[in-house]
């Protein structure tokens, strides 16, 4: 089962934003324990792109989501982090995307910068059975976080491993 490859994608803040190092060391810790795993930001996977054939990065971030098997949002309450707004919103157009999409935000009580007219409004349309709030120096010391992250992409490689078991034993896998 550890052999079940996942595909991760986190977004969250952006260099030269609050958090952007914790944001770094999910993704670092993702990796480190999930060897056969594929763990991403955009940012790694526009790098990646010599000759993107899609023009608009809306797009081309739809794509990645479409493509990952669980998504990370780190949301904060930084008005520098703008992106994972925008992420969000476009999101709500796609349950399928919802539906493996984690929300890590402050809880109400850090939440005190959360004031503007395009923050509050996406947040509360996002389902909240798909978010998990934790205290800012939970966030910034990271590790439950981490092990937030870890929990939920093992409940997903569980998940993949079933359905591959279910297509071999309908018949419907032919490698």
């Amino acid at each position: 089962m550890r052999k079940t490859s996942v595909k991760i994608l986190i977004w969250g803040p952006g260099e030269g934003t609050n958090f952007y190092s914790k944001r770094d060391r999910i993704k670092q810790h993702l990796r480190d324990i999930g060897q056969y795993d594929e763990v991403n930001t955009s940012e790694d996977l526009f790098k990646s792109i010599e000759h993107p054939s899609f023009p608009d990065l809306v797009q081309l971030e739809l794509l990645h989501a479409n493509v990952a098997d669980i998504i990370f949002g780190l949301v904060t309450s930084d008005p520098r982090q703008t992106g994972i707004y925008m992420e969000i919103d476009n999101l709500l157009r796609y349950e399928p995307l919802i539906n493996k999409t984690w929300l890590i935000m402050p809880d109400e009580h850090d939440w005190h910068k959360a004031g503007s007219f395009i923050q509050v409004p996406l947040l509360n349309s996002f389902p909240m059975y798909r978010t998990k709030s934790f205290r800012i120096k939970q966030l910034e010391k990271c590790e439950q976080v981490r092990k937030f992250c870890s929990d939920k992409v093992n409940e997903t490689r569980a998940r993949l491993m079933r359905n591959y078991v279910q297509k071999v034993l309908s018949g419907q896998d032919n490698s």
